[in-house]
């Protein structure tokens, strides 16, 4: 199971939110500097939203993830505002390894089928509040309940999802188990990452050693108040089996 830590961008600054909230944001650091911290401390991967994008609806900082691809050469899961064919081309180009997508999937007229064009660059986002998936910033609802999302996902040949509870995330609440584990159920063909609430590294363990399935975890305001070091995080999941990590659908940096 990965460890990934995540910089959100407001406003050229990195920051946390709580439950998505914008009005409820704390300043950490500047994202190009945070980004270049976690890979010292070993990250592979790093987990970048745009929220001034996810909230206007077009990517607003691919100028600060190119950066963060210069200084690091990490690995790159980014999401915020990628509605369109031509802002995931745009992601893409400016050094975006994996593109996450949420409201352009569960919201309109129909899922774009221009996703099928991008194997294995496009993670589908499940961000779930009180059993529906949330779009546009987790301002709105979909129509769609977890069976539905996954189903349509695995339609479009997606092969990995992003599954953040939108109650907890921010909250440092820790995380729902049994929440986690039912999804995970509904989705077996998929590698799944979580988000949301993670506060310890108990809580990392317990993740990687009570819910069957799980690819990789975020981590942000735990990471960024001192709750967690990422050191202690990876180490916490380092008992995991060559063989678990042989049949994890997420195998790339």
């Amino acid at each position: 199971m990965m460890v990934i830590p995540a910089v959100d961008i407001k406003d050229g600054r990195c920051v946390r939110l709580v439950r998505g909230r914008a009005d409820r944001a704390s300043v950490y650091a500047d994202p190009v500097e945070a980004a270049v911290n976690w890979c010292r401390q070993g990250a592979r991967r790093l987990h970048i939203v745009d929220l001034d994008g996810a909230f206007c609806g077009e990517p607003c900082n691919l100028d600060v993830v190119a950066r963060i691809k210069e200084a690091t050469g990490a690995k790159v899961q980014y999401g915020g505002g990628v509605r369109g064919e031509a802002s995931l081309a745009r992601a893409l180009e400016a050094g975006v390894d994996y593109v996450i997508m949420g409201s352009a999937l569960f919201s309109g007229d129909g899922p774009p089928q221009f996703v099928r064009d991008y194997p294995g660059r496009i993670i589908g986002s499940l961000d779930i509040l009180a059993g529906r998936v949330m779009i546009r910033g987790w301002t709105a609802a979909s129509g769609l309940g977890v069976t539905g999302a996954v189903r349509l996902l695995q339609d479009l040949e997606i092969e990995d999802i992003l599954l953040t509870d939108v109650s907890r995330d921010g909250t440092l609440q820790g995380p729902d188990l049994a929440f986690l584990q039912g999804v995970v159920e509904n989705c077996p063909s998929l590698g799944v990452m979580v988000a949301g609430g993670i506060a310890s590294v108990d809580d990392v363990r317990s993740i990687a050693e009570e819910v069957s399935g799980i690819a990789g975890v975020i981590l942000g305001k735990a990471l960024y108040t001192g709750r967690v070091t990422l050191e202690e995080a990876m180490r916490a999941v380092e008992g995991e089996s060559d063989a678990d990590e042989a049949d994890n659908t997420l195998s790339r940096c």
